[in-house]
């Protein structure tokens, strides 16, 4: 990892340190009480919304899931890829090589292969949404 990397990794840490500690706070809940109900210690949750550390994959899916979080949304903060997402990627070759050259592609910048990501979420729920239609869940 570059010193670079290693910058902005802790900026990311501490800015999620940040965004934990206030949704604690929000839910007007003490260290204690999130460390119980997550059985994790203190001392740990207070260096994680300090951003001194980088939690497992598995605290950070009980995170996510004790403030009601999108899963994927979390680890992203974190600048991790959950298993979820990893193994989707290796079990689907097209996926794969899709992803892979949108972000080869020297022609494009980082907004436009944003943008390419976005639109393939956007068509996702648009899938979501018809077969929903055809199955009657309107």
């Amino acid at each position: 990892m570059t010193a670079k990397e290693k910058g902005e990794q802790l900026i990311r840490l501490s800015e999620v340190g940040s965004y934990l500690r206030s949704l604690r706070e929000e839910k007007g809940i003490t260290l204690n009480e999130l460390g119980e109900s997550l059985k994790v210690s203190v001392p740990y949750l207070s260096e994680l919304e300090r951003g001194f550390k980088m939690p497992s994959d598995k605290l950070i899916f009980e995170l996510a899931h004790f403030f009601q979080l999108d899963i994927e949304d979390l680890f992203n903060r974190f600048g991790k890829v959950s298993a979820t997402a990893a193994d989707e990627l290796e079990q689907n070759p097209n996926l794969q090589k899709t992803v892979a050259q949108i972000a080869r592609d020297k022609r494009l910048t980082e907004d436009q292969k944003q943008a390419l990501y976005d639109e393939f979420f956007n068509v996702y729920h648009t899938f979501l949404r018809e077969i929903g239609k055809e199955n009657g869940d309107e």
